[in-house]
C-alpha cells in the first residue's frame, strides 16, 4: 500500500467534454459572505448544481477546498447510484489548493480530505481525475 501522501490523484489538464462525469466547482469570499458552488454534467448534460453558504471568517482557500471535498463526495455518490467504470474531470480555478493536494508535506484537514476521498474513488474505478 502506497504511504498516505505517495498518491495525490491529480493526473494535469484533460479537455472538456473529454470524461463521462465533469465537475465545475469554485469558492468565493466577498463583503457579501463566503461560498462555494458545484455544477456537474454527466455526458455532456448538467445533472445537478450544489452551493454552500460558509461562515464569514472561512477564506477563499478554505471554500475552494470544501467545494472540491464535497465534490469528490458528490461523485463517490454517483458511483453507488450506477456502479460502472467512467472517468471524471474535476475543474477548478484554483493552482493553490491543486498544489496543496499535490504537497505530501500539507497535512491540513480539508487537503487531507480530498486525497481521501480521491484514494476512494479510485477504489471505485474512475479512471481519471
Amino acid at each position: 500500500m502506497d504511504p498516505p501522501c505517495k498518491s495525490n490523484g491529480v493526473k494535469g489538464k484533460r479537455k472538456v467534454g473529454e470524461c463521462t462525469v465533469e465537475v465545475y466547482t469554485d469558492g468565493s469570499k466577498s463583503t457579501n459572505g463566503v461560498g462555494s458552488g458545484i455544477a456537474v454534467f454527466m455526458n455532456k448534460h448538467l445533472t445537478f448544481q450544489l452551493k454552500y453558504k460558509l461562515v464569514y471568517r472561512c477564506s477563499n482557500n478554505q471554500a475552494e477546498q470544501l467545494v472540491m471535498a464535497k465534490a469528490l463526495e458528490e461523485i463517490q455518490n454517483l458511483s453507488y447510484r450506477q456502479g460502472n467504470q467512467r472517468s471524471v474531470a474535476i475543474h477548478t480555478d484554483n493552482k493553490i489548493t491543486l498544489d496543496a493536494i499535490a504537497t505530501p508535506r500539507n497535512h491540513r484537514n480539508l487537503v487531507e480530505q480530498i486525497r481521501d476521498a480521491i484514494r476512494r474513488l479510485e477504489n471505485f474505478h474512475f479512471t481519471s481525475f
